[in-house]
């Protein structure tokens, strides 16, 4: 079979050629790789398929990730594909001045998705803590700013997280899935911590989440993954989220009624639905059971696969053989297996055996880091401490004493609103001064002396055995130092009042540089680095996120990169970074075809269906998964690479449903949509051989395009669409067709 194509986030063929793609995001990152045996997933390195990857292992704490081969499928050899992509061939342009979408911002994720329907995928941009943003894809490379018109307001600040562009009431048109966090789990009913369901009303975006019982204002949410659980045709997504320190307003599965409103399954015992709290997830078929497994990513254990045939889910991790992802196998090998940071997944064939294989991204562990207010003066700034295992890292800072002011929790209303993310501490957990008292807040200020004069020394702990953050100051140091016996993460933001004499950061890592985002080509002889011959090496930041997408509709998939921290580290820094489009100019000579998945038994967005397409002997197999991963969405439509064959012999479908569906003899070049039980519907950009193309315009200016068969071309735009062609045949009969070449 065909070797699939990956994104770091999901699978995405932008050769055009049906071999592999990883754009990694920055090179922090690292990845590993991994081989199913008969059984079970198995674990090799991604050097096995190119030694350019190994650059990516950046610091010597951090496991590599893994690329997991699944073989324990049934079915054929892996079969030979088509030729080896040249570098010559992959060229990307950066299209984000030209295009309007060179903004620098706060970036967290972005969403592909046709918000109205005019067969131009649309950018929803999330930027955390600074309100969304939408842009409608004008169709000539340039993208406008409308939210305010298609949302019917101004939309507000809030704790934004991932979002997903989804048909969830069946109806034709995509809807907006927009989760928000929780504000560290306050108790408040804050509005702008609402999840929000925007439906779809004629282009208008409304948010129905309150009616629908979505709201869920004390969830942590951090990115939706629609399915359909109980395959009743109707969508319902897993809310996944952080825990709050109360254990309450868990991740869960909202499961949609017949009436459009949603059920919370953990309200009910008898459909617990045991969701960990987690950071996001994917579906995808991994034990070939014809049935989707979730696949969730959570802070401990960090990756687990759930059987979704029955509630409460199954965990089924270890009947997979990844178990060893979740703990280290063998401890006393110094050699810890089990992921640490997972940042994305992405799903696919990547080897072309018909079986769906898992690449994991994870983030380096020693992304501790701090930051001066400014440059040349330590008095103030921020500290990020991770601490991944028996350890403690920290400051200790000399000067003359004075007065040290800390904030753990991140107030909104500072002037840096991007430190307000997952307080993974309470007051209680700091020590302070000899005598170990803990402040009444996360946010205090404290003295270097009492009120006798004395230093208020240092509080006793044991380093990496007692967890907490121990501040104090003894002979003229001050210190603020995180331990903890496993892993543990502070942020916190200080300011001294006496000017430091001598800084000093305790258990750093040194920093790996910073590299520019990777492009890896998928080729019978593994996956090799086209970054510097491809163009989309971008800017010296680390990247957070990457989605792929047809953009300009010339059948080969564009990327658009979310910079996120420009900084190279996480919070609390500064997470303002420019967003990049690159444009995939490819000029090989290689065909493809772009496949959109209508169910009518099935969900309408058909998420859950397996589609196999043979050309030249060739098979390709590809997940409708909603193109869900952390924080973003792809776009949703199908892209297969088909080299040089002119025609598709065969499309397989297997819908959510259970129907089969088999369509033979399919043009190349052209954007299909397959209507379960009802076989192809519309073409645009190509023929389809022996097969009747309704081709539909709607108001907006359109060209439509047939070959090759008989074209009903039909306007739905107030006599306004118009019909260009190198020649047409007129036949009239009872009715007239169009036959385009």
């Amino acid at each position: 079979m065909e070797a699939q194509d990956v994104l770091v986030t999901p699978t995405a063929n932008v050769g055009g050629c049906g071999c592999s793609v990883c754009c990694t995001r920055s090179m922090e990152d690292t990845a590993r790789d991994a081989q199913f045996n008969a059984d079970s997933f198995e674990e090799f390195s991604l050097m096995n398929f190119a030694a350019a990857v190994t650059a990516s292992a950046t610091a010597a704490e951090t496991p590599v990730v893994p690329f997991i081969e699944n073989s324990a499928l049934p079915g054929d050899d892996p079969r030979p594909g088509n030729e080896t992509v040249s570098g010559s061939a992959i060229a990307f342009s950066d299209a984000s001045r030209e295009s309007g979408l060179d903004l620098v911002t706060q970036t967290w994720g972005s969403v592909w998705g046709d918000f109205d329907g005019d067969g131009l995928i649309d950018k929803w941009l999330n930027r955390h803590q600074l309100p969304p943003i939408l842009f409608k894809n004008m169709g000539d490379g340039t993208f406008e700013d409308v939210t305010e018109s298609v949302f019917g307001e101004s939309l507000v600040r809030g704790d934004f997280h991932g979002a997903a562009f989804v048909d969830i009431d069946n109806d034709g048109d995509q809807d907006l899935i927009q989760l928000a966090g929780g504000d560290q789990g306050a108790e408040d009913t804050n509005p702008n911590k609402e999840k929000k369901l925007y439906i779809n009303d004629n282009g208008q975006l409304i948010n129905r989440s309150g009616e629908l019982g979505v709201d869920y204002l004390t969830g942590r949410g951090r990115v939706p993954v629609p399915f359909d659980i109980n395959l009743d045709g109707r969508l319902d997504f897993v809310f996944t989220g952080t825990p709050r320190n109360d254990g309450t307003s868990p991740a869960t599965i909202f499961q949609q009624s017949a009436d459009g409103t949603f059920d919370d399954l953990v309200d009910q015992a008898e459909l617990n639905p045991r969701v960990p709290s987690g950071t996001f997830g994917m579906v995808s078929d991994l034990d070939g059971d014809g049935r989707s497994e979730l696949i969730y990513v959570a802070n401990q254990p960090k990756l687990t696969v759930y059987d979704t045939s029955e509630l409460p889910l199954r965990d089924i991790t270890a009947d997979l053989g990844l178990l060893d992802l979740q703990q280290d196998s063998n401890p006393d090998d110094n050699q810890d297996t089990s992921l640490q940071d997972v940042q994305d997944i992405a799903i696919g064939d990547f080897n072309g055996d018909g079986r769906q294989d898992i690449f994991v991204v994870q983030a380096s562990s020693s992304s501790s880091g701090i930051r001066f207010d400014r440059e040349d003066r330590p008095e103030s700034g921020r500290v990020r401490v991770l601490v991944p295992r028996a350890l403690q890292r920290g400051i200790k800072v000399q000067n003359a004493g004075g007065a040290l002011s800390l904030n753990f929790a991140g107030d909104p209303d500072i002037d840096i609103p991007q430190f307000m993310q997952d307080v993974g501490i309470v007051a209680s957990d700091i020590k302070i001064g000899a005598q170990g008292v803990s402040p009444a807040s996360l946010d205090f200020r404290i003295d270097a002396f009492n009120d006798q004069g004395e230093e208020i020394g240092l509080p006793t702990y044991t380093p990496g055995v007692d967890r907490g953050v121990f501040v104090g100051y003894a002979n003229g140091n001050w210190q603020v130092m995180v331990s903890h016996d496993t892993f543990d993460e502070v942020n916190f933001l200080y300011k001294f009042s006496e000017p430091v004499q001598d800084f000093n950061a305790v258990n750093f890592n040194p920093f790996p540089p910073r590299n520019n985002s990777r492009l890896f080509i998928n080729t019978e002889d593994g996956f090799v680095d086209q970054t510097e011959v491809s163009g989309v090496g971008g800017i010296d930041v680390s990247a957070s996120n990457v989605v792929s997408g047809d953009y300009d509709n010339d059948g080969d998939l564009d990327i658009f990169v979310t910079n996120g921290d420009v900084a190279g580290f996480r919070r609390p820094f500064l997470m303002d970074g420019g967003v990049q489009l690159f444009r995939n100019d490819l000029d090989n000579g290689n065909h493809f075809l772009m496949i959109d998945l209508q169910g009518v038994a099935s969900n309408r967005d058909a998420i859950g269906a397996r589609v196999e397409i043979t050309a030249g002997g060739v098979t390709q197999v590809r997940e409708q998964n909603g193109g869900i991963h952390n924080r973003s969405q792809n776009d949703k439509r199908i892209h297969f690479g088909l080299g040089q064959n002119t025609v598709v012999d065969r499309i397989e479908i297997f819908w959510p449903s259970g129907q089969r569906e088999v369509i033979n003899n399919v043009a190349v070049d052209q954007f299909v949509t397959i209507l379960e039980g009802s076989g192809i519907t519309s073409g645009s950009g190509g023929g389809n051989n022996g097969n009747k193309n309704i081709i539909e315009g709607t108001s907006a200016g359109e060209l439509l395009e047939g070959t090759m068969g008989q074209d009903v071309i039909r306007g739905n735009g107030m006599g306004r669409d118009r019909i260009n062609l190198d020649w047409l045949v007129m036949i009239i009969c009872s009715a007239i067709l169009v036959q385009i070449r």
